[in-house]
C-alpha cells in the first residue's frame, strides 16, 4: 500500500496557495497551483521531480472527503508520470471516472491543474515581461482580441498580451493541440458577455485537429470548419496571468 507523502519529505519545494474553478460554472471543479522551482536541478529529472510533488499536493486538496488518510494520495503518490509526442502529459494511474491533468512553467514557478474527469484540462501561466521588446503582436494576437484584452487590463499592452497568450496556450493544451502546432491567429479569445465576474473568457479554436478526434467537428457544415469553443478562467497571481480551460464537447455544439 502506498504511503501518504508529507511535508518533510518535499524538500525544497514551496508551494503557492491552492486555488479551486467551475469553469462556466458547470463540469467537475478544476484544481491549480504552483511550486517554486528553487535551488532544484532545471534538469528533465528535476523537473519531473516537481511535477510529481505538485500533483501529489494539489491531490491532497482535491481528493474525495471520503478516502482514508494512507489511501488519498494512491493514484499520484508514486506513478509514473510522462508524456505523448505532443507533451501532454500522462499518468499512469487507474482513477475511477478518469483523471485530467496539465501543467506550466513561467519563471521560477511550475504550474500544475488537475481535475476529476475524463474532460481534458489546460493550464497556462505568462508574465508580461515575456513580450517587452520587440514582439511581433500583429501575428498573434487578432484587432477584436486586443482591443477586448486592453479593456480588462487598463490599457497596458504588455498585460494585454500575457493574458491573451495564457488564454490561447490553456485552450490549445486542453484541446491537446498546443500552440507549437497552430497559427496564432487561428486561436481567437472573446470576453464572455454572460459572466458578470469578467474572468471568464471564450477561445474559439479555428485551426486543424491534426488527427485528434477528441475535438468536436460535429458542427462543421458546408465544408466549411466551425469553431471549437473552449471556456477559460483566468486571474492575475504574483505578477503572471494565469488560464484554465476545461474542454467539453458540449461547449463547441450548437
Amino acid at each position: 500500500m502506498n504511503q501518504p507523502v508529507h511535508e518533510s519529505d518535499r524538500p525544497g519545494v514551496e508551494y503557492g496557495p491552492v486555488r479551486q474553478v467551475r469553469i462556466a460554472g458547470s463540469g467537475p471543479t478544476v484544481w491549480y497551483g504552483s511550486a517554486g522551482l528553487g535551488a532544484r536541478p532545471r534538469s528533465a529529472r528535476g523537473k519531473h521531480s516537481v511535477k510529481r510533488l505538485l500533483l501529489t499536493h494539489l491531490w491532497d486538496q482535491c481528493r474525495h472527503p471520503g478516502d482514508s488518510a494512507d489511501t488519498g494520495l494512491f493514484p499520484l503518490a508514486h506513478e509514473f508520470l510522462g508524456a505523448d509526442h505532443l507533451g501532454r502529459p500522462i499518468i499512469s494511474a487507474e482513477v475511477p471516472g478518469g483523471l485530467a491533468v496539465s501543467f506550466s512553467a513561467c519563471g521560477d514557478d511550475l504550474w500544475a491543474a488537475l481535475s476529476l474527469g475524463s474532460d481534458p484540462v489546460g493550464i497556462d501561466a505568462a508574465d508580461p515581461r515575456e513580450f517587452a521588446g520587440p514582439y511581433p503582436f500583429a501575428r498573434v494576437f487578432g484587432a477584436e482580441e486586443w482591443g477586448a484584452a486592453l479593456n480588462l487590463v487598463s490599457g497596458d499592452s504588455l498585460e494585454a498580451a500575457a493574458l491573451l497568450w495564457a488564454a490561447k496556450e490553456a485552450a490549445t493544451k486542453a484541446l491537446g493541440v498546443g500552440m507549437h502546432f497552430t497559427e496564432p491567429l487561428y486561436v481567437g479569445v472573446e470576453v464572455d458577455a454572460s459572466q458578470t465576474s469578467g474572468n471568464l473568457l471564450r477561445v474559439c479554436y479555428h485551426g486543424h485537429t491534426g488527427g485528434n478526434t477528441s475535438i468536436d467537428t460535429s458542427s462543421n457544415r458546408g465544408g466549411t470548419r466551425a469553431a471549437t469553443e473552449v471556456p477559460v478562467a483566468w486571474e492575475r497571481v504574483a505578477g503572471c496571468y494565469v488560464g484554465v480551460a476545461r474542454y467539453a464537447k458540449r461547449f463547441s455544439e450548437p
